[in-house]
């Protein structure tokens, strides 16, 4: 496991249209995309790579159904 940025915070930010809709949703420094690549590695936290992947289907399922 690699550590990128110690103390950065993480951030959320998104973009949204005309009507305040979210369009694009973006993370910074949550290591977001770790969690789904390190997800199959024992020693990576079970628990981290479950919300990473649970974060992910709902971004598919909100980006399906507005």
């Amino acid at each position: 496991m690699t550590e990128k940025c110690q103390g950065c915070p993480a951030r959320w930010r998104g973009i949204y249209d005309d009507r305040g809709r979210l369009v694009v949703a973006m993370t910074f420094q949550s290591d977001l995309g770790d969690s789904w690549e390190w997800a199959d590695d024992p020693g990576y936290d079970e628990k981290f790579s479950a919300l990473g992947i649970r974060i992910g289907i709902n971004y598919i399922i909100y980006s399906m159904t507005h």
